[in-house]
């Protein structure tokens, strides 16, 4: 079962609940049982503000996993993450020989939990970054970002690190 129901009260604004739920796992084996049928329930709620210059974007989701009792504890059965970034869009057309060029300046805070059952296992982030668009399709983006990394006992790494990335798409 996979849906999503889309709210939009504006032309700018956008809402959205999702829903996957199924079975996960290989249960039968020709005419054999050979294990229960294990379900995965992912739950998740979107937005969407768009203006002309300014977009702002977000989706918190929660997942529930069928782990066998044997597994407790080793294998997470509740996990959630959240984003939210925020777009500035500037300089369209400075570049004469691409008119429909633009820059875009972006803000981005990600948390993700691994397992919410106990106090550790995430990875939180922060990134700041500029795109460089030079159609709608395709954009060169370079950020900065910082990290906090939580291992599964709760022992906090901090990264950071610089990405270029290029993406077309058709």
């Amino acid at each position: 079962l996979v849906g999503r129901i889309g709210y939009s009260p504006t032309e700018h604004f956008d809402l959205g609940a999702s829903l996957h739920h199924g079975t996960y796992n290989r249960y039968k084996l020709d005419e054999f049982t050979i294990d229960a049928q294990r379900s995965l329930t992912i739950t998740a709620f979107d937005w969407e503000f768009s203006s002309a210059q300014i977009d702002v974007v977000g989706e918190y989701a929660l997942s529930a996993i069928d782990i066998p009792s044997s597994l407790q504890g080793l294998f997470a059965e509740h996990q959630r993450g959240v984003y939210l970034q925020v777009n500035y869009r500037f300089g369209n057309g400075w570049i004469k020989m691409l008119p429909r060029s633009r820059f875009v300046a972006v803000v981005r805070i990600d948390a993700v939990d691994f397992d919410t059952n106990i106090d550790g296992d995430a990875h939180n982030r922060i990134s700041v970054g500029v795109n460089f668009r030079p159609t709608n399709d395709t954009a060169f983006k370079l950020d900065y970002h910082r990290d906090a990394i939580f291992s599964r006992v709760n022992v906090l790494e901090r990264a950071a690190g610089v990405n270029f990335s290029v993406a077309s798409y058709f």
